[in-house]
């Protein structure tokens, strides 16, 4: 059960009501705490910060519970309970945000060790390229070593059939394959 303040009647008391509802309002905001769970200035605030807080909270609702005539006991007894409720749900979103933080740094460390995996590979291939001919080059090479082992059979033929000839003429065309 929410922890309520009395009623105040209009429109005689609305200037007390008003009242206690900004000073639980201060409260509540210093502890960074409100009935929707939002995460405000809290997220920074050490656990001495938060113990500070809900002792100013405490303090600040048993004043206004006690001028408007609630009896203490009963008030400190749900303050103890909200306050326990509220460190088991700041602990849980403390182990949640270490658990994501956690997961940040490896999902990170892996992206880094990807990186340096991708650019290590990059950097052998390179080097092999630098080291090895490049394909096209290979292939002109061997192009023209055909060219002109076709051109050295073309000569040994002209000769031969020049000398059976006498004299037949030795400047014979020669085709073949160009690169």
């Amino acid at each position: 059960a929410p922890l309520r303040t009395r009623a105040y009647r209009l429109p005689g008391e609305l200037e007390p009501g008003l009242r206690a509802w900004r000073r639980l309002a201060q409260a509540r905001e210093r502890v960074g705490a409100s009935c929707s769970g939002r995460v405000g200035a809290r997220s920074a605030q050490t656990p001495q910060d938060m113990q500070r807080a809900w002792g100013q909270f405490r303090e600040e609702c048993l004043a206004v519970m006690a001028e408007s005539g609630r009896r203490p006991e009963p008030v400190l007894a749900r303050l103890h309970a909200l306050e326990t409720a509220h460190c088991s749900r700041e602990e849980l979103r403390q182990q949640r945000w270490e658990q994501r933080s956690m997961q940040r740094e490896e999902r990170q460390q892996r992206l880094a060790e990807l990186a340096q995996r991708r650019l290590e590979r990059q950097r052998r291939r390179l080097a092999q390229r630098a080291h090895k001919p490049h394909a096209r080059y290979l292939r002109i090479e061997h192009a023209i070593g055909r060219a002109l082992k076709r051109l050295a059979e073309a000569e040994a033929s002209a000769r031969a059939a020049g000398g059976a000839a006498a004299g037949g003429g030795g400047g014979g065309e020669v085709r073949g394959r160009t690169a």
